[in-house]
């Protein structure tokens, strides 16, 4: 009998690294993606329906664990335990390790597991270090709302209130005065979900690899053109490309090991966040043990032909890397860039027109872009885009200069559909 290993979430764009062949591969995976998506599920031996709201709540799986549990439990009479479980993204990490611990598989653990999708955890676990972080509050319930806050705006000019397990800049508010933001806090359902913290100023970067055995084995350091949250909440472009400063890239690889120890990852892949401050500091800002988002992982397999969503999976199944190349994305020679146009409207659309697809700097390695015809937000889904481009680059200079120049030149033009 075929060994049965189990997805927990899915979607078509990795459908490639999943191994059909060789086992009985059953997902787990909510409505609205059956519903979308009911052709590239059938090579699974079993698909179970979770009854969630299709959203950008990353904790609606979490909070669903019961009835994740109980389908589980289904697809193990049907196919016996399983042999492996498998949660790629944000959503599912913390899902797939209860599981794990559920039928007493190796791999991440709900405790590792949840010091990387839990802010206040993460943040927590690191106060006996030298790791520098946001300095951050928590909040039981509203009676310590007003003190915490004005604490906080004791050190900051400006808060940020976020949610303690999202991702993608969801859910975020900044506040410049203390009584708007204890005003917001009041109001919320439940103040326990949500941290409040100094805003940083400074270059926001994000650091991706795989580490193993109490080291990387690759890694690499990117900066941002415009943070998550201007993306989301500004409709800035998505843009963000390796960087060159060997002296800068070496002190995001220090702090980045230092953190995923003191956080107790054993094995994984990993995409967090850091800022360097106008005065030169690192300031640790997040960590997930999954990879990135975005244009993430289709830059690192197409530029450095580091496949961190194999290595994701290779991971949650137990398996070797299959990676034999550098380190680090820096002795490359390379530098990788991905830039995701922002749409035009955030109402479900029809593509009418491109623009600029003959004007795209050489060194764009790949582009995916909608033809005239194409529906596009119809979905809820982050970082949605009317162009995503892939570039490989010799220098970081080139890189922006080259981002800039699709910016300016591509474009789709688009109109309303629906009743929206």
């Amino acid at each position: 009998m075929k060994e049965h290993i189990l997805h927990i979430g899915f979607h078509p764009a990795f459908k490639s690294f999943i191994d059909f062949e060789h086992a009985n591969v059953t997902v787990i995976i909510h409505s609205k993606l059956l519903e979308l998506y009911p052709d590239e599920l059938t090579k699974f031996a079993a698909v179970k329906e979770l009854k969630v709201a299709h959203n950008l709540n990353l904790n609606e799986y979490h909070n669903a664990m019961d009835q994740i549990e109980s389908l589980a439990d289904e697809l193990s009479a049907a196919f016996g335990k399983p042999t492996a479980i498998v949660g790629m993204f944000e959503h599912v990490t913390l899902p797939a390790a209860k599981l794990r611990e559920r039928y007493g598989l190796a791999g991440t653990k709900p405790l590792i597991a949840e010091r990387f999708r839990d802010k206040v955890v993460m943040k927590s676990a690191l106060r006996n270090s030298d790791i520098r972080y946001p300095w951050f509050v928590a909040f039981s319930d509203e009676a310590d709302i007003a003190g915490k806050v004005d604490e906080l705006f004791a050190r900051s000019a400006k808060v940020i209130v976020k949610p303690k397990s999202q991702a993608a800049a969801q859910g975020i508010r900044v506040f410049t005065d203390a009584a708007s933001c204890v005003d917001y806090l009041r109001e919320l359902d439940d103040v326990s979900e949500v941290e409040a913290e100094e805003f940083i100023e400074g270059r926001l970067l994000h650091f991706d690899g795989l580490y193993e055995n109490g080291a990387f084995r690759f890694f690499s350091v990117s900066e941002y053109f415009h943070g998550c949250f201007e993306v989301v909440h500004e409709g800035q472009h998505l843009v963000s490309y390796t960087i060159d400063d060997p002296s800068l890239f070496a002190r995001v690889q220090e702090l980045g090991l230092d953190v995923i120890r003191e956080l107790g990852l054993e094995r994984g892949v990993f995409h967090g966040e850091v800022f360097c401050t106008p005065d030169d500091d690192l300031v640790f800002l997040e960590i997930g043990n999954r990879f990135g988002g975005a244009g993430v992982s289709p830059t690192l397999k197409k530029v450095f032909d580091f496949d961190i969503v194999a290595e994701s999976i290779r991971v949650d199944l137990g398996q070797a890397s299959q990676y034999a190349g550098p380190t680090r994305s820096i002795d490359t020679g390379k530098v990788g860039t991905y830039v995701y146009i922002a749409l035009p409207t955030t109402k479900p659309c029809e593509v009418e027109k491109v623009n600029g697809l003959s004007l795209l700097p050489d060194s764009v390695l790949h582009h995916d872009t909608p033809g005239v015809g194409a529906k596009l937000n119809v979905a809820a889904m982050p970082f949605p885009a009317s162009g995503k481009f892939i570039l490989c680059n010799a220098s970081a200079e080139q890189a922006q200069a080259d981002a800039r120049s699709i910016i300016r030149s591509y474009s789709i033009e688009v109109g309303v559909i629906g009743d929206a």
